[in-house]
């Protein structure tokens, strides 16, 4: 049985109640703007109703969202600051030859990205996920894993 939402549940308990209410104050499948337009200006109560209704209808979330702070980049600690023996073990390329790849990568067209489109990741982050992904066994090579490892 699928989960209805606290939005969802509120939009029901406010449409029900108007529409039981003496005479019906909505038609059931109007929109929430129509019904906004035809309301009588008589009752507050029956306008706060519908401009409660008309914000639960017009809002995808009924409470603040809280963002999870993006946490800084590992890539320059790895590229930079990691002893070379970790990073070849990490890696599976001495980071001299990590830098040659990079450098016969830059050129190439794949990583360029268009004018009018967001800039694409630097080469060395890109050729940093794909070693680590080719590198992984099962579960390991998750977007949650490598997320959790960059």
């Amino acid at each position: 049985m699928p989960r209805i939402s606290n939005r969802e549940r509120l939009r029901r308990e406010i449409t029900t109640s108007l529409a039981l209410s003496e005479p019906p104050l909505i038609k059931l499948g109007a929109s929430a703007r129509t019904r906004l337009q035809e309301a009588s200006d008589d009752d507050d109560e029956t306008d706060m109703l519908l401009e409660l209704l008309y914000v639960v209808e017009t809002s995808r979330y009924t409470i603040p969202r809280n963002r999870r702070d993006l946490r800084s980049s590992q890539v320059p600690h790895y590229l930079y600051d990691l002893p070379s023996d970790k990073f070849l073990s990490n890696f599976r390329v001495s980071r001299p030859a990590f830098f040659a790849i990079v450098g016969l990568l830059q050129t190439n067209s794949v990583f360029e990205s268009p004018v009018s489109k967001m800039k694409k990741a630097p080469v060395e982050v890109h050729l940093m996920v794909a070693i680590k992904y080719f590198g992984c066994y099962g579960n390991g090579a998750s977007r949650d894993s490598l997320d959790a490892f960059f």
